[in-house]
């Protein structure tokens, strides 16, 4: 699985716990990652949280409505 994402950019559907442990395990081969989530707060604990804070390569986007996605294979 790993190999599919090494040094892409990466979008994660997602603000709890599942998303942001996610983020965490790709954060080790992704290029960039962005958490995008439906609602103004994220719903991930606060062990979750304070892990994400610390990888720079991680960005929460919070209030986001999502018209389109694309899916590139390549």
């Amino acid at each position: 699985m790993g190999e599919f994402f090494l040094n892409k950019n990466i979008a994660i559907i997602g603000g709890g716990n599942a998303g942001f442990e996610a983020a965490i395990f790709l954060s080790k081969i992704a290029k960039k990652i962005y958490i995008l989530e439906s609602s103004s707060k994220i719903s991930a604990d606060q062990n979750n949280q304070e892990i994400i804070k610390k990888i720079e390569k991680i960005e929460i986007i919070t209030a986001v409505i999502i018209v389109f996605l694309k899916l590139s294979l390549n």
